[in-house]
């Protein structure tokens, strides 16, 4: 079976869509893994840290709602985690993006660690 023309055309043109759709899963998955500190927080809601660990399992479940060479249902349980996560994170104050962003860039050491046991 000899791939000529369009056919051809159409193979190269899938590929591409389906590395590009890998791209996507990768680099929203590391996004998502960025936000680890804010779900880390003693003070995250714990339903923060299902929707992380949801995304995560999800990402790699072989159960999938779309089958798996079509990434795009990963992509975007990834991208909704993300974004509730990081949205809820700068609402609460929580992770590095928080409440003591101002003393963690301060070298006021005993400041914060004074912050740090009144919670």
């Amino acid at each position: 079976m000899d791939l000529e023309g369009p056919v051809l055309l159409v193979v190269i043109l899938l590929g591409l869509v389906a590395i590009a759709m890998l791209g996507g899963v990768i680099y929203f998955g590391y996004r998502l893994l960025k936000a680890y500190p804010i779900i880390s927080d003693p003070d995250a809601p714990r339903s923060l840290k299902a929707v992380f660990w949801l995304a995560i399992i999800y990402t790699v479940s072989p159960l999938d709602v779309l089958p798996d060479p079509i990434w795009l249902d990963d992509m975007l349980a990834l991208v909704g985690a993300f974004a509730h996560i990081s949205n809820k994170g700068n609402e609460l104050g929580l992770g590095q993006l928080g409440k003591h962003r101002e003393l963690e860039t301060s070298n006021d050491r005993a400041e914060l660690d004074a912050k740090r046991l009144d919670r």
